[in-house]
């Protein structure tokens, strides 16, 4: 008994010069409950003795969950060795030195303030890295080994378009498309979470809905015993190399297309031209100038779209309703037949380049009347302001497209392409991203919708 009672006295004696320090010190047993803890203790958790009573450390207090300090805790119980480290608290905007011993009967935490002087330390160096990676172009992130978001650069912020608020706290898969499928993720999560590094492309998507291409290298941050701490990605956008490189396919392929069906045809008239008896030659001859100037006027397309496309767009604050109207007005000189319906609001402005745009417009307008099957074709255009965008929906009454076109131009895949010359529709599709808008071909029961989103210049 006497020893019973000196055991005790003991161990309140330890609890009271424990209670007089300043570092944090509890324990917990193998079921996250907290067995003991000093003032210092209750204070980091923001809770008090009472709430202790037999309840987990995670079910007492919210003030360490999802912070490095919970990260460390569970994998001490989960590997059972100890681990000296250093950890920042975004909850009390603090660095600790935390120390944890595993035993038999759960784990021993300590936890001491870092000093003023290791502390300017700390921040002198973060402050050096934020400078080096903020001059990257690269967007890098750091995560957690659950994926949350912990620090973002300056570009990850305008390649996103999310704020820093937004992102911190999140997983990156806010920033998924939905155009990979688990698959896919399953594989990269399981490549860093065994310690390797993992490289690929991805198609995101930004905050404004818009798509992107990045090519991704995640790179794990291992401890002493090489188990993953950190993740650090670094994405370089390669949305303009792809779109580069889609442009020349499709180029080459309409060239190399339509060259060899008209060389075709002229081939055959001037085999039948040759054979004709009378009559014929200038009946043939007319055809054969209708092709010659076809592949003329396809390359000179060509080779104006390229130009637009490849130019520095302005970004210029411009009057959409009187390109609308300019191009309407110009449309229905050259087709008299055309009924052209606009509703705009006249304070409409747009950031945008002038000149592409109005190519944009009279290339949706054309397509619509040169492959309408209607006696009468109508196009009813209207805008609408949406938060920080413009919205230009353009119907017809004509057939629609082919749906074999369709699902590439909405999905941004290279097809073979029927209508003209083959370039109208992908020079909107990519004229509208150059101006950082967004553009959707849709098949109704009317004909078609041609849906352009463009920013707002407010």
């Amino acid at each position: 008994m006497a020893e019973a009672e000196s055991y005790t006295g003991s161990e309140d004696s330890r609890h009271a010069i424990f209670d007089r320090i300043s570092d944090a010190v509890f324990a917990l047993d193998p079921q996250w409950r907290v067995t003991y803890a000093n003032s210092a203790a209750l204070e980091l958790l923001c809770t008090s003795t009472e709430n202790l009573d037999t309840k987990t450390v995670w079910q007492a207090s919210s003030s360490i969950q999802g912070t490095a300090i919970e990260q460390t805790l569970r994998q001490v119980m989960e590997k059972q060795q100890p681990i000296t480290t250093e950890v920042h608290c975004r909850q009390h905007n603090k660095w600790y030195d935390i120390r944890v011993y595993p035993d038999s009967e759960g784990m021993t935490v300590y936890l001491q303030k870092i000093s003023d002087n290791k502390k300017k330390r700390h921040t002198n160096s973060l402050q050096s890295f934020r400078k080096v990676v903020n001059k990257l172009d690269h967007s890098v992130f750091i995560t957690d080994v659950e994926g949350t978001i912990e620090y973002v650069n300056d570009s990850a912020i305008e390649k996103t378009g999310y704020s820093e608020k937004e992102l911190i706290g999140e997983n990156p898969r806010i920033l998924q498309s939905g155009e990979h499928g688990e698959a896919f993720y399953a594989d990269l999560w399981e490549t860093i979470l065994s310690g390797n590094t993992w490289t690929g492309e991805l198609i995101n998507q930004r905050k404004t809905g818009e798509r992107y291409i990045i090519r991704q290298t995640i790179t794990p941050i291992t401890d002493e015993s090489g188990s993953p701490v950190k993740f650090i990605a670094i994405n370089r956008e390669i949305s303009e190399q792809k779109l580069r490189k889609q442009r020349v396919e499709v180029l080459n392929r309409i060239l190399r297309h339509n060259l060899r069906n008209s060389a075709t045809v002229i081939h055959g008239y001037i085999e039948e031209i040759e054979s004709s008896i009378s009559g014929g030659p200038t009946r043939l001859a007319d055809i054969i100038k209708r092709e010659t100037q076809s592949l003329i006027q396809l390359g000179e397309n060509a080779r104006q779209s390229n130009e637009l496309l490849t130019r520095t767009s302005r970004g210029d604050s411009v009057d959409l309703s009187s390109v609308i109207y300019q191009v309407k007005e110009h449309i229905q000189t050259e087709y008299e037949s055309m009924s052209i319906n606009v509703e705009t609001n006249p304070d409409d402005t747009v950031q945008a380049d002038r000149e592409l745009l109005t190519e944009i417009l009279r290339e949706v307008f054309t397509n619509a009347i040169e492959h309408t099957d209607t006696a009468n074709p109508v196009i009813h255009l209207q805008t609408k302001a949406v938060d920080q965008h413009i919205i230009i929906r353009i119907q017809d009454n004509g057939p629609g497209i082919p749906e074999e076109e369709l699902s590439p131009l909405n999905d941004g895949t290279e097809t073979k392409l029927r209508h003209g010359s083959g370039l109208g529709l992908w020079l909107i599709k990519w004229g509208t991203r150059q101006l950082r808008g967004t553009v959707s071909f849709t098949n109704t029961d009317d004909g078609t919708e041609v849906r352009l989103v463009l920013p707002a210049d407010n």
